[in-house]
């Protein structure tokens, strides 16, 4: 949210809705030949079980990061009827899942929240300077860590 309420301009808010759009047709398309197959209810559960272990232990965080390679893995496994828009909409949501995974690597869904806590447990020097004294970590390795602040996409401020 932080980066689509403050960073974002107008123009990629127009491809967004057009994107919408088009994302709407392509999942009315699916829905509507799946129950005509008679295999709706079996491609909802199976869309049910899929969120419930890719993206729901993660949804509520408020550092939450729906990637690309993450969203393009979960609509490609769905997008799997005989039809070929069904198969150029695999073939596009793979590419994208590809895309993300090479350009970018797997990324964490937590974001900052996950690269704040590995760099503080691994040592790193840096955040440690950056956010606790000297005596925080010292020879005990259960000293007290410093509090996360998230960003606010209220008021754009960056936490």
């Amino acid at each position: 949210m932080y980066d689509i309420m403050c960073a974002w301009e107008w123009q990629l808010f127009v491809l967004a809705i057009s994107l919408v759009v088009v994302i709407s047709a392509l999942v009315a398309k699916h829905v509507v030949d799946a129950y005509r197959d008679g295999i709706l209810a079996g491609r909802l559960a199976e869309i049910g079980l899929t969120f419930a272990l890719l993206i729901l232990p993660a949804i509520f965080d408020s550092n939450f990061h729906l990637h690309h390679w993450l969203e393009s893995f979960f609509l490609g496994q769905h997008a799997n009827f005989p039809y070929s828009y069904s198969v150029y909409t695999q073939a596009f949501l793979w590419g994208g899942y590809l895309n993300g995974i090479v350009a970018w690597g797997r990324g964490s869904v937590v974001g900052c929240k996950e690269v704040y806590w590995r760099s503080l447990a691994n040592g790193c020097g840096f955040v440690q300077d950056c956010y606790c004294d000297d005596d925080d970590f010292g020879d005990d390795d259960y000293a007290p860590l410093p509090p996360f602040v998230s960003q606010d996409w209220r008021n754009c401020s960056a936490g």
